[in-house]
């Protein structure tokens, strides 16, 4: 699990899966039947403070103490997730608090100190 507390979670649209967030540098995403980590979202340089899966569960967003909103994308629906990093989103000039998407998920809002 993580190193560090954990500050975020939210359930995937379908309630197939988890995904955390923490002040160890990284989100993770978690299995609910049986609590197995299935994988570790970690390319973040500092504090983890919110994920969030996309309306349709095809991507997780993650906002964090670095400044920066990082994509990945992920086939939530099958236990075998296979997570990819696919960008991030800078512009913040101070950590990023919070990250949501637009009810369709055409769109991104994420807010800064």
């Amino acid at each position: 699990g993580h190193s560090n507390a954990v500050v975020n979670c939210v359930f995937s649209p379908n309630g197939s899966l988890i995904a955390s967030s923490s002040f160890d540098n990284t989100c993770r995403l978690w299995d609910p039947a049986t609590y197995k980590c299935i994988s570790v979202l970690d390319r973040h340089t500092d504090i983890c403070n919110s994920c969030i899966f996309s309306p349709c569960g095809s991507y997780v967003v993650s906002a964090s103490d670095d400044e920066t909103c990082k994509i990945w994308s992920a086939d939530v629906y099958n236990q075998d997730a296979d997570v990819s990093y696919i960008q991030p989103y800078r512009g913040h000039t101070k950590r990023v608090i919070a990250v949501c998407f637009s009810p369709t998920g055409q769109r991104l809002a994420s807010c800064s100190d």
